[in-house]
């Protein structure tokens, strides 16, 4: 199928998300490299519902022992860049990790960051998890392996490559729609706090909870 193209109709796309979201162990084992193959479809195909002349915005989250994480549009559009000042970052050991710690409130405004950004990509139908669980990915730019870790109220990122270029890094629209999936489950999960927050949080995120109830 080199240099050929082909439309997908909505259903199909749906159909062939689903594929790209749920693998078959079968597929694993026959190619090679299965995992990152897999992320590189993933990311073309949200590519094409995306505008790359659109102006996205950003917005910077403060955790709780005052260190600063900017979140950014990438280049074209096609990734949300994360980005921390090193020069503000505190007690950071040599070559650790960047690592941050959130309030519930937040993580309300984080949820409704990357909410938004899964609206613009056209893949805004996620599922919500029964539970909050930790997700960690790994992306690849120039050669550098950029990994990052989230949990329910925490993230942290560490960058093999030099010191000067170790402050970033970034995560894919798939990548974004996981950790919205734990996100917003530990956001559902903590009642209280979710109905003193619940007028801040994106109506479309609230649309969710009824049906998160069901499969909790």
């Amino acid at each position: 199928m080199k240099g050929k193209q082909f439309y997908l109709n909505e259903e199909q796309m749906e159909a062939f998300q689903a594929l790209l979201d749920y693998p078959s162990l079968q597929a694993k084992h026959e190619v090679k490299e299965f995992e990152r193959v897999l992320l590189e479809i993933r990311e073309k195909a949200n590519k094409k519902r995306i505008d790359k002349s659109a102006k996205l915005p950003s917005d910077s989250f403060v955790d709780k022992n005052g260190n600063e994480l900017f979140f950014s549009p990438g280049p074209d559009n096609g990734a949300i860049m994360l980005t921390v000042d090193k020069s503000s970052y505190k007690k950071r050991r040599e070559q650790s990790d960047f690592s941050f710690e959130w309030d519930y409130s937040t993580v309300v405004r984080i949820a409704n960051y990357l909410h938004n950004y899964v609206i613009f990509t056209g893949d805004n139908t996620y599922k919500v998890y029964a539970y909050a669980y930790s997700e960690e990915f790994n992306v690849f730019r120039d050669e550098a392996e950029r990994s990052v870790s989230f949990s329910a109220d925490s993230l942290s990122f560490l960058c093999y490559t030099d010191e000067d270029d170790d402050n970033w890094t970034y995560l894919v629209p798939w990548n974004v729609k996981e950790v919205l999936k734990s996100t917003v489950a530990y956001l559902f999960n903590n009642e209280s706090q979710y109905l003193v927050y619940k007028d801040e949080l994106h109506s479309e995120i609230n649309s969710k909870y009824e049906k998160w109830l069901s499969i909790k």
